[in-house]
């Protein structure tokens, strides 16, 4: 590894431009263009991305800041473009033969986790979200409607946390997929006495 520095690149003629979020903090493992920081100028929202694979040693900037370009972002333990590809073939390699010896050992039904589906994306919604691009790709990648989101940041701008939110309370049924209502929980009412269970007419059922 080698450390080295990550500035601000070329961002045209925007000068003092603000640090709306910072996205990674020391001792976090980050890859190539991976977002670091997110900028907000006057028109438009910008990622800063790490130039190489490594880890962060530390962060020299924080939420509020202003920047300009050769700014100083963070320090970092870079990787060998080289080193980082060998890393990641070896972990593939050996996924199946570690997947092949666990099989044998597992015994019984297996478990299967409620399923609960993300609402489909509104893609007009979806593009007028106040988010940067980061928090778009992070969204798509988990196929999340933006539309949807309530954003905590600086002028209600959805961010990685707000994200993660909304998934979390769609898979605990916090948030009903299809935007109806909550499914209402069935009630056992023999709890409450004897129960008569009676036939309904034609009338009834209709």
């Amino acid at each position: 590894m080698a450390e080295k520095e990550v500035k601000v690149p070329d961002i045209g003629n925007f000068k003092d431009v603000e640090v709306i979020e910072v996205m990674v903090k020391a001792g976090d493992a980050v890859t190539k263009e991976q977002g670091l920081i997110t900028l907000e100028t006057d028109k438009a929202a910008m990622d800063v991305p790490a130039p190489w694979a490594g880890t962060v040693k530390a962060v020299k900037v924080k939420k509020g800041d202003k920047v300009s370009e050769g700014s100083l972002v963070l320090v970092m333990d870079a990787v060998e473009e080289a080193a980082a590809a060998n890393a990641a073939a070896v972990p593939a390699k050996s996924a199946a033969p570690a997947a092949a010896k666990a099989a044998p050992m597992a015994q019984g039904p297996v478990p299967v986790a409620t399923h609960r589906e993300l609402p489909p994306i509104n893609e007009s919604g979806f593009g007028k979200a106040h988010a940067g691009p980061s928090v778009r790709k992070f969204a798509r990648e988990l196929g999340v409607d933006l539309s949807r989101v309530r954003g905590s940041g600086r002028k209600e701008r959805i961010t990685h946390e707000d994200v993660k939110a909304f998934v979390k309370a769609v898979m605990q049924g916090g948030i009903v997929a299809g935007g109806g209502l909550p499914k209402v929980p069935e009630v056992d009412f023999a709890r409450f006495g004897t129960v008569e269970v009676k036939p309904l007419s034609r009338i009834k059922r209709i």
